[in-house]
């Protein structure tokens, strides 16, 4: 556990030139989407963007970084495995989204932008653990280089591919009955399913490459 930490630390310290930036960015988004669409979906549309983009506004960061300075070959040279490697990238995945839970959670409190409830951190989860489920394993596979413009153009069109989706399934009125309460659980149980398989997909890969 420690190890992970350590890694989880490591992922931070990369970012720290974009981490204020992007964590002003999560603050500034919610108030910019909701006075563009106001009420429209909740507040599922609204912090759904909100996560996909400073999720992959660090992600993307820490990629460069690494790439740049070639930091995965330096860390096979270190006790750190590979598996506790790819584990501290996807628990770094999950605090981020919990980091922005939180700084969205305060802004609806001092802003009047829709609260958040079970359902629309819920769906957020799950799509977000869907996208970075994907993407981590093509990027251990094919590297930051040939991968870095698939994620870009993925983030770029997300708003304009789901948005008559989104607002039909997020404007719905929930009154939480046994159903839905049962859905709702499906999406955190089904995003942390598709993290793990995704996780054991990318342990695999990174096992198994060379540099």
């Amino acid at each position: 556990m420690k190890l992970i930490l350590n890694l989880i630390k490591k992922e931070f310290f990369l970012a720290k030139n974009y981490l204020l930036i992007t964590l002003a960015t999560a603050i500034f988004i919610p108030l910019f989407v909701n006075s563009k669409i106001g009420n429209i979906g909740g507040s599922f549309i609204v912090f759904f963007i909100t996560v996909i983009y400073t999720e992959y506004l660090l992600y993307n960061s820490i990629s460069i970084v690494e790439h740049k300075y070639k930091g995965s070959y330096l860390l096979s040279a270190t006790p750190y495995s590979r598996n506790t490697q790819v584990k501290a990238k996807y628990i770094f995945i999950l605090i981020i989204f919990f980091i922005c839970f939180l700084l969205y959670s305060a802004v609806s409190i001092i802003f009047a932008i829709p609260k958040l409830n079970l359902f629309s951190t819920g769906l957020t989860l799950l799509i977000t653990s869907i996208f970075f489920g994907l993407i981590i394993p093509i990027q251990y596979k094919f590297g930051y280089e040939k991968t870095k413009y698939i994620s870009a153009t993925l983030i770029f069109l997300t708003p304009f591919l789901l948005p008559k989706f989104l607002q039909n399934i997020a404007s719905k009125n929930y009154t939480f009955k046994i159903s839905d309460q049962i859905l709702i659980l499906l999406f955190y149980l089904c995003a942390l399913i598709f993290l793990y398989f995704s996780m054991i997909v990318s342990i695999h890969i990174y096992s198994k490459k060379d540099f």
